[in-house]
């Protein structure tokens, strides 16, 4: 058998933080396992939660949590679950014992990227990854170091990074070179790229396939231009290693890159239960604004008593047609908030269309 883990769905009842009956699929439309889940909410709707229950469950860790909880996998035909006991259980629909092999293959098959992972796990593996590769190809170093270099240059080329690997020295360090030619410390990289060294380098380091990989908060030290990107690089990663990951992230950039059927977003409804909303979320390559607004729910994203106020004064002269006074709000808004913002361009199409009528 071929020892592959893709997670089918997770059910909470009961619990501490998920009161309610609490069930998300990881499943598209056709009840297929997906390659990326994108856990998407503002704090405190238990993003980080489901991870860390995922994790537990998988290594067979006593998570002490309360009430129950079940979690549906699968390898290869076989359809299993784990319960809050730890115990698998097989689905109705495949009558098999549960073998050592499976159980292996769900003990085995689970990595987790937490916020706060670090470069050590990166200078702990890399030289014996090369240390490996050497004895493998039966090559020199330089080969070695060539080919890393070469890989590194292709896993972030859509990032336009200014830092290439350049060696290991006898020691262990690991250097970088930057555009200029700099020989780097690997720990006086950029704190932006310490954060991709350490989490999509360290998954084609220890060499991670048919696994599920929980991801918490990819785009923390990120610029805005590679929290963008950076989803592609996690999404030709799982095509090509047949892996699912699983992102828990509060970035509009990584939501609004990523495909609808993958986004989960978590949220509560006035009774304070936890909810999962998948379904008509239209994110995928819309602006920062539309998504905070319209897909995760929240309004918030800037002063509001101040902006709301300052809107309502503008709308309040177009609807009195005061369009001189409307005009003067208009460019204190402007010079506020900038010219391209989604409401104050609304405004100003609806002043000048109105102003310009006969």
């Amino acid at each position: 058998m071929k020892n592959e883990v893709k997670l089918m769905e997770l059910n909470i009842a009961n619990h501490k933080i998920f009161k309610k009956d609490f069930t998300i699929s990881f499943m598209d439309e056709n009840k297929e396992p997906l390659p990326i889940i994108i856990l998407a909410g503002i704090n405190g709707t238990g993003k980080t939660t489901i991870l860390d229950i995922i994790y537990k469950r998988m290594k067979m860790m006593d998570s002490k949590s309360e009430g129950s909880l079940f979690l549906k996998m699968s390898t290869q035909e076989n359809i299993v679950g784990i319960d809050k006991d730890f115990k698998f259980k097989m689905t109705k629909e495949y009558g098999e014992y549960i073998t050592n092999d499976i159980i292996d293959s769900f003990t085995n098959n689970i990595f987790y990227i937490p916020v706060d992972q670090t470069l050590e796990d990166i200078k702990r593996i890399m030289p014996s990854y090369i240390e490996n590769m050497i004895y493998r190809e039966d090559a020199r170093a330089s080969e070695i170091h060539k080919r890393i270099r070469d890989n590194v240059s292709n896993i972030f080329k859509d990032l336009n990074l200014s830092i290439d690997f350049d060696s290991r020295d006898g020691k262990g360090n690991l250097f970088f070179r930057n555009k200029k030619e700099e020989k780097l410390l690997i720990d006086d990289l950029s704190t932006g790229e310490k954060t991709l060294i350490s989490k999509i380098l360290y998954l084609y380091i220890k060499e991670i396939k048919d696994s599920v990989i929980l991801i918490d908060e990819p785009e923390l030290s990120l610029h805005p231009a590679w929290q963008n990107r950076v989803l592609k690089l996690y999404e030709k990663f799982a095509k090509e290693n047949n892996c699912q990951i699983i992102i828990a992230t509060h970035s509009p950039h990584i939501i609004g890159s990523a495909k609808n059927e993958w986004i989960r977003v978590l949220t509560t409804n006035e009774k304070n239960e936890i909810k999962v909303v998948d379904k008509n979320l239209y994110a995928h390559g819309r602006d920062i604004n539309s998504i905070l607004f319209d897909v995760m729910g929240e309004a918030r994203y800037r002063p509001l008593k101040e902006f709301d106020e300052k809107i309502d004064y503008l709308y309040h002269y177009i609807d009195n047609q005061e369009f001189d006074k409307a005009k003067e709000k208009l460019e204190e808004l402007e010079k506020d908030y900038g010219k391209n913002d989604r409401v104050i361009l609304e405004a100003k199409m609806t002043i000048d269309m109105l102003s310009n009528q006969d």
